[in-house]
């Protein structure tokens, strides 16, 4: 991550200087066998040391240090602050009606749901005085709450979870995580079977007809998010790339803020119109939970949600 776009743009600078303006200097001056060879030679040593040895440290400020980095950095500056001053009485928006365009492996109803849709984004607690809104909890709820409606097609929407999960924990306390979502879940639906599978069952449990969540945690490169957060993989097309559902999708093309650990990578607006290779699923993903009803088990009665 680096910290400030003037110092992206001397690290550019500097990688301009070892690349081009230095050797062609020491080109210049070693045909005219000129005495201030040696010192030109030894700066560009320098810089030479100088970035590999921040880039082996992983350091932002050389590895976003190109014009595009430099472009991302300042539309960064200027990322859209999208909850302020939301009136959280109106209930107009109380009917969140989910997105039913896509189908999974088994040509299930997918039930899609965006935390950063206008329905859902109103959604908040309080805690110590202050509210905390959607954007900020809900990409686990949502992606649950997706997962859960798809497989009982029936909408529970991550309102209706959410509300429901914190009668069972103290969310001002207590981080809302995939563990803690799990565990109520099983609670609350006794024919439902949640396992923690590796990436080499990814294929075989979305064939199966299995919904499966990937959490997530940015790393150099990242297509999917700029901190943490989760998806959903609900199917696989015949050249074994996968498609996600994210709960998170922005509206926009958004560039990931100074604060985020994947600063200056962008985020695409599109990326459910895409089928993802598992190597970049890898990338990001730091487990992968699989969810699917036990048929041996009657349905029990889903109260949250409606149809």
């Amino acid at each position: 991550m680096c910290e400030k776009s003037s110092m992206l743009i001397i690290f550019l600078i500097l990688k301009i200087l070892f690349l081009v303006v230095l050797p062609i200097v020491l080109f210049i001056l070693y045909k005219k066998e000129n005495k201030i060879f040696n010192k030109v030679a030894f700066s560009e040593i320098i810089i030479l040391v100088l970035l590999i040895l921040l880039r082996v440290l992983d350091n932002g400020c050389v590895s976003n240090s190109t014009i595009n980095g430099i472009k991302n950095s300042f539309l960064g500056d200027s990322e859209e602050v999208i909850y302020e001053n939301i009136d959280s009485n109106d209930t107009s928006k109380i009917n969140i009606e989910p997105d039913k365009n896509y189908r999974t492996y088994k040509n299930k109803t997918l039930y899609y749901f965006n935390q950063n849709n206008e329905s859902i984004r109103d959604s908040n607690y309080e805690c110590n005085g202050s509210k905390v809104y959607a954007n900020t909890y809900a990409s686990g709820i949502t992606s649950f709450s997706i997962a859960i409606s798809t497989l009982y097609n029936k909408s529970v929407t991550p309102v209706d979870l959410f509300n429901e999960y914190k009668k069972s924990y103290d969310v001002c306390n207590n981080q809302i995580i995939a563990s803690n979502i799990i565990n109520y879940l099983k609670t609350k639906y006794s024919n439902l079977k949640i396992l923690e599978i590796s990436s080499s069952q990814l294929e075989s449990e979305i064939k199966n007809g299995s919904i499966v969540i990937a959490e997530l945690s940015s790393n150099e490169n990242t297509k999917l998010t700029c901190d943490s957060g989760y998806i959903v993989i609900y199917n696989i097309g015949l050249d074994s790339r996968y498609m996600i559902a994210d709960p998170a999708l922005p509206s926009k093309d958004f560039v990931c803020p100074y604060s985020s650990k994947a600063y200056g990578n962008v985020i695409k607006s599109d990326n459910m119109n895409e089928s993802w290779d598992l190597s970049v699923l890898n990338n990001d993903v730091v487990k992968y939970y699989s969810l699917s009803i036990d048929e041996s088990i009657v349905d029990p009665s889903v109260e949250m949600g409606h149809e």
